[in-house]
This record gives structure tokens, sequence and C-alpha cells, in this order.
């Protein structure tokens, strides 16, 4: 073989790293549910998501979790335009979760750690100011995490949610909690087949989308596609409540107490 064969590029070391983060830097809580627990969430937030998402969440009188980069209030880009200050205060009063997506929506693994520090500690600043709730739930902005990120974000978060597909039935690692994706296409029916087979076998499934509109992005769904995956959430019989609550729950009311996992466990 050549030299160029031998060489291990970039994005192969990437891809490694991502099918082994999962199994490191834990912190698994374990839990036996009787009744299914959905959890709703929405990345960034789009204005869209306010106008075509919220109204069906306020029939049911449910609440979701709302990833937040403050630097992107009052924004455009392929999503949309994005959420206003007023918006992030509506959904305090409702009772929704508002959840840290970093400042300027930074890929974590692209930045220093003192730079990383600095974005969190901004966007936590600044939705204080605004009377916003201490951020206590995070999502990891475009899904990317590595052991050592999971291990240092802990000590500031009690939740942290990434994009990896599945159901938790037994445990969950609140360093990088499952979450299936709702996007216009497959993945609707893939969302709503996660659902229904929470009839049989309860568990906890996290979803998250990003807009919600009649064109929406790769990212994001339209209403009515939307409104498929609330029905069968309906018809499940699940609770549904926002992450960090969904983890206060587990904690106070099932299983042993979080355990701590290192690399080789």
């Amino acid at each position: 073989m050549t030299a160029r064969q031998h060489a291990i590029t970039p994005g192969f070391t990437r891809r490694i790293s991502r099918r082994l983060t999962p199994l490191r830097a834990r912190r698994d809580i374990s839990f036996k549910l009787s009744r299914p627990i959905v959890s709703l969430s929405f990345d960034d937030f789009p204005q869209s998501v306010i106008d075509n998402a919220c109204p069906h969440l306020d029939q049911y009188d449910w609440k979701a979790t709302f990833y937040v980069a403050a630097g992107l209030a009052g924004t455009s880009n392929h999503l949309g335009l994005h959420f206003s200050v007023q918006d992030l205060k509506t959904l305090t009063t409702k009772g929704h979760e508002i959840g840290c997506h970093s400042y300027n929506h930074v890929n974590i693994l692209e930045v220093s750690g003192a730079q990383l520090d600095a974005e969190l500690n901004k966007n936590a600043q600044t939705l204080d100011a605004l009377g916003i709730p201490k951020l206590t739930s995070f999502a990891y902005p475009y899904g990317e995490v590595d052991a050592a990120h999971k291990s240092s974000l802990e000590t500031r978060f009690t939740a942290m949610r990434g994009i990896m597909p599945g159901i938790h039935y037994r445990k969950a690692d609140l360093n990088q909690i499952k979450s299936m994706q709702v996007y216009s296409g497959p993945d609707i029916d893939r969302s709503i087949q996660a659902v229904n087979s929470l009839k049989d076998k309860p568990g906890w499934l996290t979803l998250f989308t990003h807009d919600v509109r009649e064109n929406p992005s790769d990212y994001g769904c339209t209403p009515g596609e939307f409104e498929r995956v609330l029905k069968a959430i309906k018809n499940s019989g699940a609770q549904v409540m926002p992450i960090g609550r969904t983890v206060q729950f587990l904690q106070n009311n099932t299983g042993p107490q979080t355990q701590h996992k290192g690399d080789n466990q």
C-alpha cells in the first residue's frame, strides 16, 4: 500500500469518535416507567415554531424545551426569521423550558475551552437579564460532542441532549440524551413509529426539530407533519414534559441515583 492509502483522514477520525462518544464519559440515570414520557424540543429556534407549532402545543396544554442561542434573536438564515426577545418571555410565562444552545450556535469541537466558556456565559447572562430562569439543559449545536466535552459540561448542566436517535428504556446518559429528528419525509414516519412503540414498551423518547412551516428547510417539517406526530403522542398515552423536568421526575421518583462511568466502563 502507498502512504496515501495508509493515511487517516480527519473525516475518518471524526466518524470513529462519533461512534465511541456515546460509550464514554457517561452520566447514567436508571429508571423504570409504567407510563411512557415524550419530550418535545426545538433547536435554535425560528419564528415559524412560535407561529405554527406552539398553537398545537397550547391545544394539548403540553410544554416543550426550546434550545436558545441568544445571538440568533431577530436574525434570519436558511431556517427563516428567528425568535424575538418577547417570544422568550412569553414561552417562559407559559411554562416552557428555555435551554442553552451556546450564544452564537458554535460547534463546540471547533472552539477553544476559553471561547466555549465565553459563549456559554454570554448566553446565560443575556437570558438572565431577560428574566429567563437559570439554564440547566443544553443541546449540542450541530449535535457535535466528544467525551472530553461531555465530562467538562456536566458540571454546568443537569441534562445535555444530542441527536443520536433512540428511546431510553431503563437508563439514559444525561451527558448525551438520545433524540429523534422530526424532519419532513421518512423521518416523520420513523418518529411516529417510535411513538407508537411506547404503547407496548414504555420508555422516554425525546424529539427535536427546527423550523415548522409549509416549505421547511432540510432540518424542519410542515405544520401538518408536526400535527401528525402530536396526534400519535396523544394516542400513545404518554406524559409530555420538557427535558429538564423529565430528568427531575426520573431522579425524584424512580430507580437508583445517577451513576458516573469512565471511558473503560
